[in-house]
C-alpha cells in the first residue's frame, strides 16, 4: 500500500497459545522487507494472554518467544493487552501483571528483543488499569525497572474512549499521567459505542461515535508532542481495501 510507514501483524494465531515458529529464513526475509520499505513493524500478541492470571508460566514463555523472534524480524515492539483480574481484586490483578512483565523482561535482558508495549483497555469485564492514572503508573514503574528501550505503552483510541475518556482530554492526560516518551504506538480506531460504554468495538474512521474530527485533532496533538510515535489502523476493512486507502488519505491530509 503506497505511503505507509508502520505496520502491525500477528506472528502466530491470535486465539491460541502457539509460539511463533517461523523459520530463520522467513524471519530474515521479513527483516529485509522492513528495512527495504523503511517501516516500523509491530507484532500483536495473542488476545487470549492474561498477564494477571494466577499461573502465567505458559504465556511468559510465549511472550519471550515473541519478543526475541520479533527482534529477528526487525519488529520495533510487541503489543499485549492488560490482564483480567477474574475473581481477584483489581489491585491483585495489577500486581500479578507487573510480576508477569518483570519476569518476561528479565528473561530477555541482554538478548536482542523487541520492545514490550502494554495496551490501554476498554474496561470490559474485570480488565485492570482501565483508569489512565493507574495504567500510567504501571508503565512508568516498569520503565524505571527495565528502561524505556525495553518497555512502553500502546494507546488505543477506541479503548480509551470506551473507558470514558474523550479525545480532547487525552493530550493533557498523556503528558501528566503517562509521559509521551513512554508511548511507543497508537492504535487509531473509531468506536461503535458511546464514550464510557466499556465495549471494545472498533469502527472505521468517521463511522463511529468518536468521529473523524475529534480523532484528527488528537492526531495533530500527537504530531506536535511526539512526532516520532507511529500509528496503525485496526479498523474494519472492506474486501477491496478501499476503506484503508480512504483512511490513509485522510490521515496524510492531517499533516
Amino acid at each position: 500500500m503506497p505511503g505507509f510507514s508502520a505496520a502491525q501483524i500477528f506472528a502466530s494465531s491470535p486465539k491460541s497459545f502457539a509460539h511463533c515458529v517461523w523459520t530463520a529464513e522467513t524471519k530474515a526475509a521479513v527483516r529485509a522487507a522492513v528495512s527495504k520499505l523503511d517501516i516500523a513493524l509491530f507484532i500483536h500478541a495473542p488476545y487470549i494472554i492474561n498477564p494477571s492470571a494466577e499461573d502465567t508460566s505458559v504465556v511468559e514463555a510465549l511472550m519471550v518467544n515473541l519478543l526475541t523472534a520479533g527482534a529477528e524480524m526487525g519488529a520495533s515492539g510487541v503489543v499485549f493487552h492488560v490482564g483480567k483480574s477474574l475473581k481477584s481484586s483489581e489491585a491483585e490483578g495489577i500486581v500479578r501483571m507487573q510480576s508477569f512483565m518483570d519476569r518476561v523482561l528479565t528473561a530477555v535482558k541482554g538478548r536482542p528483543a523487541a520492545r514490550l508495549l502494554l495496551e490501554t483497555c476498554a474496561g470490559q469485564g474485570t480488565e485492570v488499569a482501565r483508569h489512565l492514572a493507574v495504567f500510567g503508573a504501571v508503565v512508568r514503574e516498569a520503565v524505571d525497572k527495565h528502561g524505556s528501550a525495553a518497555v512502553g505503552a500502546c494507546l488505543d483510541t477506541c479503548h480509551v474512549w470506551a473507558a470514558g475518556y474523550k479525545m480532547e482530554e487525552l493530550p493533557a492526560i498523556v503528558t501528566e499521567q503517562l509521559g509521551w516518551e513512554h508511548l511507543g504506538l497508537i492504535h487509531l480506531n473509531d468506536s461503535e459505542g458511546d464514550c464510557g460504554c466499556e465495549a471494545d468495538r472498533h469502527a472505521g474512521i468517521g463511522e463511529g461515535k468518536i468521529g473523524a474530527t475529534a480523532l484528527g485533532e488528537f492526531c495533530a496533538s500527537v504530531g506536535a508532542a511526539a512526532p516520532d510515535v507511529p500509528f496503525v489502523f485496526e479498523t474494519p476493512e472492506t474486501v477491496d481495501g478501499s476503506s484503508r486507502l480512504r483512511e490513509m488519505a485522510w490521515f496524510r491530509g492531517l499533516f
